[in-house]
């Protein structure tokens, strides 16, 4: 379903999505803490925090994910980056075409979940490997891997598998019908893939080991916070810096969002290559 036209807006704004495979963690209720939705806006001064909130606290009686949808659908914002896989590797996309890849995983049937299972994915889309799939990573994905960090694979549907994921993530993008980078080019309202491990390294910031309740990881949680401050300039009210120290999910929705902002300043870590044009590519900012 194509997204309704929308006026321009005269703020850049940007949105990141700390995004989850796991339905449970869609449900309303105080339980589901996973997935996190924060608004930054460019001013004067430089990137202002705005909102951070669970998909849960999206206004609507609707159930969150498709709270989430009908929210992406009427806001104004440059770019939304998004903590989640938005294709499998080339080899996997039907056809090699991002549209037949998008309306075969809109049209799996979900009986009492908002969108598939790791395990329909991989039969969707290498049907030899389901359930369980297989580790296959993409050119995006192979590039952080040589650099230290621990990459979902979209084909796998085992521990930290990347099919639920994916597959949350692609059945979104079905819904929404908005341009996603790099298959499109549009200056505004576009969808991007992001990665805070990798963004946050990019930027010498911990990485790993910032999620829970320890004192190591609310210490870690604390430098990231100040760090994004020093390297971006992002300021933000105490209320919503007390959020971000309380959570890793709500912390790295900021850092999707900051990452996003990559796309307007021209400023990726890592340009996209020739595979980018079938299976995506993860936006870093540099």
């Amino acid at each position: 379903m194509s997204a309704p036209a929308r006026s321009k807006s005269s703020a850049r704004r940007w949105i990141g999505i700390d995004f989850s495979g796991n339905h449970l963690q869609w449900r309303d209720g105080r339980a589901a803490t996973a997935v996190w939705i924060a608004q930054i806006e460019q001013a004067r001064r430089g990137p202002v925090l705005c909102d951070v909130r669970r998909v849960q606290d999206l206004p609507g009686d609707e159930p969150p994910f498709r709270r989430l949808v009908r929210f992406l659908r009427s806001a104004d914002f440059t770019a939304a980056g998004i903590d989640a896989p938005f294709s499998p590797p080339a080899a996997y996309v039907p056809g090699g075409s991002r549209e037949r890849l998008l309306a075969a995983v809109g049209k799996l049937a979900v009986p009492d979940r908002p969108f598939a299972t790791g395990a329909q994915l991989v039969g969707l889309l290498a049907p030899a490997l389901a359930p369980r799939g297989r580790h296959v990573h993409r050119a995006t994905e192979q590039i952080w891997r040589r650099r230290g960090i621990n990459v979902r694979s979209v084909l796998w549907n085992g521990p930290r598998g990347g099919a639920p994921f994916a597959a949350a993530c692609m059945t979104l993008q079905a819904e929404l019908g908005l341009p996603a980078w790099p298959w499109d080019q549009s200056s505004e309202r576009i969808l991007a893939e992001t990665f805070p491990a990798a963004q946050l390294r990019t930027w010498d910031l911990p990485y790993y080991g910032y999620n829970g309740a320890t004192t190591a990881a609310h210490r870690r949680r604390r430098v990231i916070i100040d760090g994004l401050a020093a390297r971006t300039g992002l300021t933000m009210p105490d209320a919503l810096r007390r959020t971000l120290q309380a959570s890793a999910d709500a912390l790295d929705s900021v850092v999707c969002a900051l990452a996003a902002r990559a796309l307007a300043a021209s400023a990726l870590a890592v340009p996209p290559d020739e595979a980018s044009a079938v299976e995506g590519w993860i936006v870093v900012h540099r």
